[in-house]
C-alpha cells in the first residue's frame, strides 16, 4: 500500500514539473535568442550616434566620438566608445571643455531594439575637464543642455525636488577613472587644478537624492572626498539644499553638515570643522597669501555657520592653534561696494600683541605677500588671560583692531602690566610705498622696576611705583622700529630707590680718582622722594629735557645725552641741598650705559647732612 503511494507522488511530481520546466526553458531560450539576435538587430553605429546625442543633449555642447564603437550583450547589454572630445564654439573659435580617453555606458536591450535608446551607469575612462570662469563668476558649461533645462525647471515641495518626468532622466551610478580638473579663472589669471580623480556618484534620477566618494591629487596634495545631497538639483540650480561634506588628507582635514547654496560665493549654513597639522602649509596650498596671519603649527576650528545674503558669520566659533584657544563669533561680510570685511569678537586665553600688530598692519607696495591681506578690512575686538609684548606679560588685556583704506589702527584698550594698567595704540598708514607708524604706549601706577627688569635694560633703573608715556613715530615696524624713529618718553614716580646711586657717597669716590665707577662698590642706595623725568629721542639718542630726583633735602639734576643702544654717555648731574641755596656740586658721567663711569667732579663737595 505505501508504495503505491510513492509511485503515485512520483507521477503528480512529474505531472507539475513538466509545465513549470517548459517555462524555465523557454524564458532561457527566449533569453539566449535575444542575446544572439541583439548584435544582428542593434547597430553598433546607432548605438554610437545615440550616446553621441545623449550626452550633447545632457551638456548642451557640441560632442564628437572618434574612436568605434564597441557592443556586449553579457552579463548586461553595454556600449564602450572612445577619444570623446566636447566642444563650445566661442567669438574667438572653438573652446574644448572635455576630453574623455573611454567611456562605458549600459542601455536598455529591448528599448534599443524598438528604437528608443536610454542610457545609464556611465564609467568614464581618463576624463579631462577645462572649465573657465568669468570675470562674474559664471562656468563656460552653462549651456541649452537637457541637465540646464532639468535645472531651470526644479521646484521644492516638501523637501523633494520636483520637475517634469521628461526631464527626470536616470543616471544610476557614475564611475570616474582617473579623471582631471582644471578651472582658469578670468578674474585673478589664477589656476586650479586636480588630477588623479578616482569615484563614484550615484544619483539615481535627478530628482533623488545623490552620494559623491572620490579621491584626488588637488594641487599636489592627495586628499578623499564624500559628500551627499537630498536635493542635489536644487544645488545646481543655485538654491538651498542639504549638504553634507567631509574632506581628508595629510594636510587637511573638514567636515560640514547643513543647507548650501553655491550660487551665493558658496555660503553654508550649518555646523562645521576644520583642522590642520600646519596652518600656513594648508593657506599656501588653498592659495591664500595671508600666511602671516599663520604659523606652522596646528589649527583646528569648529562653528556654526550662519549667512544672509552678503555674510558669512562663523557663531559659537572655537579656535585653537600651537598658541592659543579662542572664541567668539566671527563675521566675513562681503560688501558690494568695498572689499572684503572681517568684523567680530574673540576671547583669548593667549596671544602676542607684537605679532599680532605685525600681521594685520598694511603692507608696503610692491611687498608681494599679503596682497589678498590688504585687501581685506578688518573691525575685531580681542582679549586675552595672558598677552606677551616682547618680553613683557600683561593680563586681562583687551584689544580693538581696526584696518581700512590702507591703514591699520591697533588700540591697547586695556591691559594690567606690573600690577599698573597699561594702554596703547600702534596707527600705520602706507604711503608712497613706505609704512608711516605713529606708536603710544601709557603705564600708569605700576612697579616700574619689575618692568624694567623684565625688559633687561642696561644700566640703572628705579625701584618704584610710578608711571611713564612712550610716544614714537616711524617709518619701520612699529613696535621694533624704535631704534630708528623719533619721539619722547616721560616717566615719574613716587618714593623708590636707585640701586647704588646714593649721592654724597659717590661724590667722596669721585675726588679720590679721575675715574670712578658710578655705581657704590659698596651698595650705598639712594632712597629717594621723588623722580621725574622727560626726554626725546631720534635714531637711537636720547636727549634729556627735564630729569630732577628729590630726596631728603637732596636734589639731582640731570642733562645731556645719552644712547639708546651703543655709544657712550654724555650726562652731567648737578648735586645740592635745599638749605645750602647756591651750592652745587656737578659730575660729568660717561663710560657705556652698561658701566657709567664718573668722569669729573666740580668742587665744592656738598658736606654730610647732620642728621
Amino acid at each position: 500500500m505505501a508504495e503505491g503511494v510513492g509511485v503515485s507522488s512520483k507521477r503528480l511530481f512529474r505531472r507539475s514539473w513538466r509545465p513549470f520546466g517548459a517555462g524555465i526553458l523557454l524564458l532561457v531560450g527566449l533569453v539566449l535568442a535575444v542575446q544572439a539576435l541583439a548584435p544582428v538587430l542593434i547597430s553598433s553605429s546607432i548605438v554610437r550616434d545615440g550616446i553621441e546625442r545623449a550626452l550633447s543633449d545632457w551638456t548642451g555642447h557640441d560632442v564628437r566620438i572618434e574612436g568605434p564603437p564597441k557592443l556586449s550583450f553579457w552579463p548586461e547589454p553595454e556600449i564602450e566608445v572612445s577619444r570623446i572630445v566636447v566642444t563650445k564654439q566661442t567669438p574667438s573659435g572653438i573652446r574644448v571643455l572635455a576630453r574623455v580617453s573611454r567611456m562605458t555606458a549600459d542601455f536598455r536591450l529591448l528599448k534599443a531594439m524598438g528604437g528608443s535608446l536610454e542610457f545609464r551607469d556611465f564609467t568614464f575612462f581618463d576624463p579631462e575637464i577645462f572649465l573657465l570662469r568669468d570675470e562674474e563668476g559664471r562656468l563656460d558649461w552653462a549651456q541649452e543642455g537637457r541637465l540646464t533645462g532639468a535645472i531651470r525647471s526644479a521646484v521644492e515641495v516638501d523637501g523633494r525636488v520636483v520637475l517634469d518626468r521628461s526631464l527626470d532622466l536616470a543616471l544610476g551610478d557614475v564611475t570616474i577613472n582617473n579623471g582631471r580638473v582644471e578651472v582658469k579663472d578670468a578674474a585673478t589669471g589664477r589656476v586650479w587644478s586636480g588630477r588623479g580623480i578616482t569615484g563614484d556618484l550615484d544619483w539615481p534620477r535627478l530628482s533623488e537624492p545623490a552620494s559623491l566618494h572620490v579621491t584626488a591629487v588637488v594641487n599636489g596634495q592627495a586628499l578623499q572626498l564624500s559628500g551627499s545631497s537630498g536635493q542635489p538639483l536644487l544645488l545646481l540650480a543655485g538654491r538651498s539644499a542639504s549638504l553634507e561634506l567631509s574632506l581628508n588628507s595629510d594636510l587637511l582635514a573638514a567636515e560640514f553638515a547643513g543647507t548650501a547654496d553655491l550660487a551665493k560665493g558658496g555660503f553654508l549654513s550649518g555646523p562645521v570643522k576644520l583642522s590642520t597639522p600646519n596652518a600656513q602649509a594648508a593657506l599656501a596650498w588653498a592659495g591664500v597669501p595671508i600666511s602671516d596671519l599663520a604659523s606652522d603649527g596646528r589649527l583646528s576650528i569648529e562653528a556654526r555657520l550662519l549667512t544672509t545674503e552678503r555674510a558669512l558669520r562663523f557663531d559659537e566659533l572655537h579656535l585653537t592653534t600651537e598658541w592659543m584657544e579662542a572664541t567668539g563669533i566671527i563675521d566675513l561680510l562681503l560688501p558690494q561696494d568695498r572689499p572684503l570685511r572681517v568684523t567680530g569678537t574673540l576671547a583669548a586665553n593667549r596671544f602676542d600683541l607684537a605679532d599680532l600688530q605685525a600681521a594685520t598692519r598694511p603692507k608696503p607696495d610692491g611687498d608681494g605677500k599679503g596682497s589678498f591681506l590688504d585687501r581685506m578690512e578688518l573691525d575685531l575686538r580681542l582679549s586675552g588671560q595672558d598677552v606677551s609684548l616682547a618680553n613683557l606679560s600683561l593680563t586681562q588685556a583687551a584689544v580693538s583692531i581696526l584696518r581700512e583704506n590702507g591703514q591699520s589702527r591697533f588700540d591697547l584698550v586695556d591691559g594690567t602690566l606690573g600690577g599698573g594698567d597699561m594702554t596703547g595704540q600702534v596707527i600705520t598708514s602706507v604711503g608712497a610705498g613706505k609704512l608711516t607708524t605713529d606708536v603710544t604706549v601709557s603705564v600708569r601706577n605700576a612697579d616700574l622696576g619689575e618692568i624694567f627688569e623684565t625688559l633687561r635694560l642696561r644700566g640703572p633703573v628705579p625701584q618704584a611705583q610710578g608711571s611713564f608715556e612712550v610716544t614714537l613715530a616711524t617709518t619701520e615696524d612699529g613696535w621694533r622700529g624704535w631704534r630708528k624713529g623719533r619721539g619722547s618718553f616721560r616717566m615719574t614716580t613716587g618714593p623708590g630707590t636707585l640701586a647704588g646711586l646714593e649721592p654724597e657717597t659717590i661724590l667722596t669716590r669721585a675726588r679720590l680718582g679721575r675715574y670712578q665707577p658710578l655705581t657704590n662698590p659698596d651698595g650705598q642706595d639712594f632712597d629717594y622722594q621723588s623722580l621725574a623725568l622727560s626726554a626725546t629721542f631720534a635714531r637711537g639718542l636720547a636727549e634729556i629735557e627735564t630729569a630732577i630726583i628729590e630726596g631728603n633735602g637732596l636734589r639731582v639734576e640731570f642733562s645731556g645725552a645719552l644712547p639708546l643702544t651703543d655709544g657712550g654717555l654724555a650726562l652731567s648731574a648737578t648735586i645740592s641741598r635745599r638749605e645750602q641755596q647756591g651750592e652745587e656740586n656737578v659730575l660729568f658721567i660717561g663710560g657705556s650705559l652698561s658701566e657709567p663711569m664718573v668722569i669729573a667732579l666740580m668742587p665744592p663737595a656738598i658736606p654730610a647732612s647732620s642728621d
